[in-house]
């Protein structure tokens, strides 16, 4: 008798969403794109370009830096 297989699903993570706790500094380079002309003639524009990918974005964020701070943030906090 063959045994019992449970699948494991798992729901895909796009966007802002895969980013985690650090969602909000993605939100942040998001907004700064969809605003910004040079990615696009209007905002829909831009907001596709995202959607469509292709793009490498660099940024600040460095975890090495931001994983520690933010957990002692929730320390004292």
């Amino acid at each position: 008798k063959a045994a019992a297989i449970t699948p494991a699903i798992k729901v895909p993570t796009q966007g802002c969403a895969a980013a985690g706790r650090n969602a909000y500094f993605c939100q942040y380079v998001k907004s700064i794109v969809e605003n910004d002309e040079a990615f696009g003639a209007d905002i829909q524009e831009r907001r596709d370009l995202l959607r469509r990918g292709g793009l490498k974005i660099y940024t600040t964020l460095d975890f090495r830096v931001q994983d520690p701070a933010a957990e002692e943030m929730a320390n004292v906090v």
